[in-house]
Order: C-alpha cells, then sequence, then structure tokens
C-alpha cells in the first residue's frame, strides 16, 4: 500500500553536506500500523515528508496504492494526496476562524465533494471520535485533546489509505494522550486504515504497531517494541 525504497536525503549546511536519510526501505499494507522512533535529529520528520509527497528524495523511489510518487508532477502529487492521505501534526493547524465541522470538511470541499455531503461526512466523523456536541465550536473554544481530535477527524474524512502522523500526543497531557491513542486503535479497526505515526516515545510507540527505529540515516525493525 505504501512503500520506499532505497530512500537518500541530505541536506547543504554550509560547507557540508549532510546526510540525513541514507537508503531507507519501509512497506506497510492496508491496514496495518507502524511507529518510527528515533533521537531529535534524526530525520524522522523528514522521512515522513518523503512518505507524503511534501519533499522529494536525493535517490530512490516511493509508491503509495501502487503508483511511484517520486515521478509525479506537483499537481498530480498534491491530488493524490488530498485522495489517499491524511496529516496529523504534534500543533494541530486547524483554521482559527472555522469551527470544529468546517475545518473536518475541508479536504472534501477541496477535493471538490458538494458542502452538503462534505457536512455530512464530517459530521459523522466527529460524532465517530466523540465530539458530536462541539461541531460549532472554534479551535479556541476547544481543549487540546478535542483540538486534536479534530485534527484526525480531518486526516480521516476522506477515508484515505494512510494517515502520517508526526508526534501526535507531543503536546497532550497523559490523560488527553492515552484518549487520542485508543481513537487511532478504534479508526484503525474501524476503516481499515494504516498509519505511520514519528514519535521520540518508545513507549508510546509500543501501543501503536510494529516499532522501527531510524539512527544515523538507516531505518531497522525493533525486536523489543520496548527497545
Amino acid at each position: 500500500m505504501i512503500r520506499c525504497e532505497d530512500l537518500v536525503k541530505s541536506f547543504q549546511q554550509g560547507g557540508d553536506r549532510i546526510a540525513i536519510l541514507n537508503g531507507v526501505n519501509l512497506s506497510l499494507e492496508k491496514g496495518e500500523s507502524m511507529a518510527i522512533i528515533g533521537s531529535s535529529g534524526s530525520g524522522k520528520s523528514t522521512l515522513l515528508n518523503m512518505l507524503g509527497g511534501l519533499d522529494r528524495p536525493d535517490s530512490g523511489r516511493v509508491s503509495l496504492c501502487g503508483q511511484d510518487i517520486t515521478a509525479l508532477s506537483d499537481r498530480d502529487m498534491s491530488a493524490l494526496r488530498n485522495r489517499q492521505l491524511g496529516f496529523v501534526y504534534q500543533m494541530h493547524h486547524l483554521l482559527r476562524e472555522f469551527t470544529a465541522l468546517e475545518n473536518t470538511m475541508m479536504p472534501l470541499l477541496i477535493a471538490g465533494h458538494g458542502r452538503k455531503s462534505a457536512q455530512q461526512q464530517a459530521a459523522a466523523l466527529l460524532e465517530q471520535v466523540g465530539l458530536q456536541q462541539r461541531l460549532q465550536h472554534k479551535p479556541s473554544a476547544l481543549s487540546g485533546g478535542e483540538r486534536q481530535r479534530v485534527a484526525i477527524a480531518r486526516a480521516m474524512v476522506a477515508n484515505p489509505a494512510c494517515v502520517l502522523m508526526d508526534e501526535p500526543t507531543g503536546n497532550l497531557d497523559q490523560g488527553s494522550a492515552q484518549s487520542v491513542l485508543e481513537l487511532i486503535q478504534h479508526l484503525q479497526a474501524e476503516h481499515r486504515t494504516a498509519f505511520i505515526v514519528v514519535t521520540h516515545d518508545p513507549r508510546l510507540a509500543a501501543t501503536i504497531g510494529a516499532v522501527h527505529r531510524l539512527d544515523r540515516g538507516v531505518l531497522s525493525a525493533c525486536a523489543d517494541s520496548n527497545e
């Protein structure tokens, strides 16, 4: 469903070329989940950007649902990303002037869905994540955990093949973080969506699924999920 082969990425820093990803390989099937751990600066977010088509590798290949996204134009990549991928970040990135319902509708409206249909789908998903009483609340009136639930609903509303998450509980207290994790597990079981979750916390990673560590640009499976 999503696969990368021999991904290489480096950045220029002064007079030096700094390697970030060094031949990364990864494969995930429909309904599976994976956590990627590693120290700060190890390249986790860079890898996620490659998988989501937000950045391009120096070499290597990323395929999504059988399509080589590294060969797509920016326009075609944007269209595929909107259909097949959802994104959740440490900061919820909700639009402050819009309600929870309107924020959740946004991917559907961008994809050309009618407003009534988008409202119905968004409301149904917000109910599924426990926010049926908060549809008309703007982000400023929501708690941190509620904002992240809206962000997850927005990522899921177009029924993507895969949701990419970058430190989704990083700004939440322990109770809210646990609630979000339970929500991820429920949505995975309900929708058969694949999840790739980047985190620096191995305890969080162990609750997601298969755990991989990114270290010195190389991704490898952890034999022990608490490693």
